[in-house]
């Protein structure tokens, strides 16, 4: 292996801390009238952030791949078994099919886990913002 090798990941995981700590500071908004401790909270909340972008907004993103892969074969299923109900229905022996189950599985599939990468604040998990 060669010394240029070697560098190549230390470098590029310094690179991302620096760009992820910048990143986490501009994302802390404007200052107010107590510069002094909105500074120290800004400073105090920073590792929170930095774990979080760096950490676990791929997590969420993993899992939200994962969720919307599964949530397909799950919703399949639940479309034949209200079919099925849909069919003993019309003889009049249970209750016309309704779509709850099918939301109620993409909010746990799809759609928290996109809250979760895209619409929560940076950090706020960790005791962060």
């Amino acid at each position: 292996m060669s010394p240029a090798t070697s560098r190549r990941p230390r470098s590029f995981a310094r690179s991302l801390l620096l760009g992820s700590s910048l990143l986490a500071i501009s994302s802390v908004g404007p200052r107010t009238a107590g510069a002094e401790t909105d500074t120290a909270s800004m400073l105090s909340a920073l590792p929170a952030q930095s774990v979080d972008l760096v950490l676990l907004r791929p997590l969420g993103a993993v899992r939200l791949v994962a969720g919307a892969l599964l949530w397909v074969p799950i919703s399949l299923v639940h479309a034949v078994v209200d079919m099925n109900k849909a069919a003993v229905a019309q003889v009049g022996l249970s209750e016309k099919p309704d779509g709850v189950v099918v939301r109620e599985t993409l909010d746990i599939f799809v759609v928290e886990p996109a809250r979760y990468v895209f619409k929560r604040p940076l950090g706020e998990d960790l005791g962060g913002a």
